[in-house]
């Protein structure tokens, strides 16, 4: 972000590896954190790099070409959406405002990105939804009911997002990530005591698929998320490297699916997708993005309009607020 604003800041070499094996480490050691963020950083600074190196007469006049064309491949990449990789690069880098004039590079390089992803890993959408997602008018009730929800989680977790932020740069090393490990740890061991899985470890794939479950009750749905919230911040806090995409999505499905159990509403399915995209989208300010990445992320184009529902609803409670300190208002 601080690279697209101001495209004559360059990472060195000692930088971009110590970001790199800082990231695997987190991933690694199963902090609650999301592995896009290294796809993002990888992908925009080798973009960025190419280009540098590019001849005079092969160039492009805008020195960010290579760079936002290798951030929408890393988001194609990781999840297998590559229209989502593609508006997420198009919507994120300015407030209230598309960055347009970079739209095709971004096309090209989220086609590519997905396509080489999907030569390893195959094409099945990420969260398979079977059936058809039936709704009715009393859904789409729901579903901005539920946006209401999900902005004002959204507005708390970012808030959340910031203050441990400032912690982890405030305090000695050692101090931080002794607190944060033990705050992790005992996350974990509270959720396998509750749950008797691992939810609380890893991206949250897992914790996705036992939500859409039957039959659990909602208390329990809220200490997992709320388990799952307090590991991702103590691994931020700790000076963890990874992403928030994807605790956001896991985020969503557990408040939309807490959200059916405790109204006794007849289509959990919906609305769990359907709390993904208010999340997302009201976490990071990319409602766009975040129904696209829905629709493709389940296989389910009928997801799309009670998620754009929830998602206005939840933007409108967010406000002018985002996760990212470093979105500028398009000059």
């Amino acid at each position: 972000m601080r690279t697209f604003h101001d495209p004559s800041l360059t990472h060195s070499v000692k930088y971009i590896a110590s970001r790199l094996l800082a990231s695997i480490a987190t991933l690694g050691s199963g902090a609650p954190l999301g592995p896009e963020a290294l796809a993002l950083f990888i992908g925009s600074v080798t973009g960025s790099s190419a280009q540098r190196k590019l001849p005079t007469r092969w160039g492009s006049p805008d020195p960010r070409v290579l760079m936002v064309a290798g951030a929408a491949a890393g988001i194609a990449a990781v999840f297998k959406t590559p229209a989502t990789g593609a508006i997420f690069a198009l919507e994120v880098p300015y407030a209230n405002d598309f960055g347009r004039h970079l739209l095709l590079p971004r096309l090209i390089g989220a086609a590519t990105g997905y396509l080489a992803s999907a030569a390893i890993n195959r094409t099945e959408a990420l969260f398979p939804i079977s059936g058809q997602p039936p709704f009715n008018f009393a859904d789409l009730g729901g579903a901005l009911m539920l946006g209401l929800v999900a902005g004002a989680f959204a507005r708390g977790f970012v808030f959340t997002y910031r203050k441990v932020k400032h912690f982890s740069h405030s305090r000695h090393v050692l101090t931080r990530v002794a607190l944060a490990g033990t705050a992790i740890g005992g996350s974990v061991l509270l959720g396998q005591w509750l749950t008797h899985k691992p939810l609380i470890l890893g991206p949250g794939l897992e914790a996705i698929k036992w939500s859409l479950a039957t039959n659990i009750p909602v208390w329990l749905l809220l200490c997992v998320l709320l388990l799952r919230c307090l590991a991702t911040s103590a691994a931020l806090a700790g000076g963890g490297v990874g992403g928030v995409f994807l605790p956001l999505v896991v985020s969503g499905a557990l408040l939309g699916k807490a959200f059916t159990a405790a109204l006794h509403l007849p289509n959990p399915t919906l609305f769990v997708v359907v709390g993904v995209a208010a999340v997302l989208g009201a976490g990071y300010s990319v409602p766009l993005a975040a129904v696209v990445f829905v629709a493709e992320a389940t296989g389910r184009p009928g997801f799309i309009v009670p998620g754009l529902l929830a998602t206005v609803a939840a933007d409108l409670v967010m406000g002018r607020t985002s996760i990212s300190d470093f979105r500028l208002p398009r000059s």
